[in-house]
């Protein structure tokens, strides 16, 4: 059991801590069973992390406001560190969901041990999520695990911490992979385990996502995820006092409360190349970059954005657009010139797509509220494809 154990706890039969915290109650009985000659040192006293967690999920809407999602979903993939960890055994599901999951309802933020990171380094990690990087996925910063659980809409995670602080919160938790043998199975995260979602790798993932988030019922959970702290909210205030004491000083007469989480800002990008399917009127895209994980898509188009480069991909283009910022007045017209595959270019000045046609039509159209006006490009296409364009 680690850290509840003699070999973590004693030294020649005897406590080595003055004081060994514990978040709940219930690990005090294991203790009692895993090292008794520790008992006396022990101090239940609450999780001032997961406190931090707490004092932030009001903010939720701030938090999703500094990663740009709007009406997005927002999809966590934790992993601890080991063989036996989500990115031990499925080093490609990162990939598979930012494949998956259409990239105007969905952004998917991979938040990772720091172990991983140490072992391999973050340069080998940014390799092996290249594609997926590339195709919007988040990749966050270890110190800012926090803020991205706190807009998550879903988590898909294995036995870290992580994914049970997640679960904690009552957001939508699905296990990827869960080594039971690697667990106490007396703990909380054993606990939640035994009933929580299981995520099927080999089948469609989307289907899995949306089912999670629709149906999932935290109370289900409680009597696990309730074992995260025995004492929510207080836990600063139980250790100051703790402190204090140890040290033979008068505690200070101000409360001791947790500092909100900071604000993990994020800039997300236009992700592109992306293949756009168009199905009664409504356009979902998909990355171009990780569409070899899934194989090709029936009836879809490829968009190109014009302000990233895109080298090849740009030769493939059905529908480009881009930004009006920076924008020469010729731009559609030497597209075309330039891409003789090229059906429509669409530039966008806030919530207008000013479409050009290449036999020299021009379009204008406003998107809805919060949606991204270059699908109105896609609209255009698919509308001239199945020759039903009233333009």
């Amino acid at each position: 059991m680690f850290g509840l154990s003699d070999a973590w706890l004693l030294h020649e039969g005897k406590p080595i801590a003055t004081a060994q915290i514990l978040s709940h109650a219930e690990q005090l009985d294991r203790l009692r069973k895993s090292a008794p000659a520790a008992v006396s040192t022990a101090v239940v006293a609450g999780d001032p992390c997961f406190d931090r967690l707490l004092e932030s999920a009001g903010d939720r809407d701030l938090y999703r406001s500094a990663l740009g999602l709007r009406n997005r979903r927002l999809v966590i993939v934790n992993t601890t560190w080991g063989r036996k960890s989500l990115f031990g055994r499925h080093v490609d599901l990162v990939e598979r969901l930012v494949a998956e999951l259409p990239v105007d309802d969905y952004a998917v933020a991979a938040v990772i041990h720091p172990n991983v990171i140490h072992a391999h380094g973050r340069s080998e990690i940014e390799r092996v999520l290249t594609h997926a990087r590339r195709s919007g996925l988040i990749l966050v910063p270890p110190l800012d695990w926090r803020a991205a659980l706190l807009a998550a809409d879903a988590v898909v995670g294995d036995h870290g911490s992580v994914t049970f602080y997640g679960a904690a919160l009552g957001i939508p938790t699905i296990l990827a992979t869960y080594p039971a043998d690697a667990v106490d199975p007396e703990s909380p995260i054993a606990q939640f385990a035994e009933t929580a979602p299981r995520l099927q790798p080999a089948s469609l993932l989307r289907d899995q996502i949306e089912k999670l988030i629709t149906t999932y019922e935290p109370a289900r959970y409680t009597d696990a995820t309730g074992r995260a702290s025995s004492c929510p909210g207080r836990s600063l205030a139980l250790l100051r006092t703790l402190f204090y004491r140890s040290l033979g000083l008068d505690e200070p007469s101000w409360p001791a409360v947790p500092e909100p989480v900071p604000v993990f800002h994020h800039r997300q990008q236009r992700v592109s190349p992306l293949v756009a399917t168009v199905e009664v009127g409504q356009v979902e895209r998909f990355p171009l970059n990780v569409a070899h994980t899934i194989g090709p898509r029936d009836g879809g188009h490829v968009v190109v954005d014009a302000t990233h480069p895109a080298g090849r991909a740009a030769e493939m283009a059905d529908v480009m657009v881009r930004e009006s910022l920076g924008a020469p007045s010729d731009w559609a017209r030497r597209a075309f010139e330039r891409l003789p595959g090229l059906t429509v270019a669409g530039v966008i000045d806030g919530d207008v797509c000013h479409i050009s046609l290449r036999d020299g039509t021009e379009i204008t159209r406003r998107a809805a509220p919060d949606a991204d006006p270059s699908m109105l490009a896609s609209l255009v296409y698919d509308e001239i494809v199945r020759g039903s364009s009233t333009l």
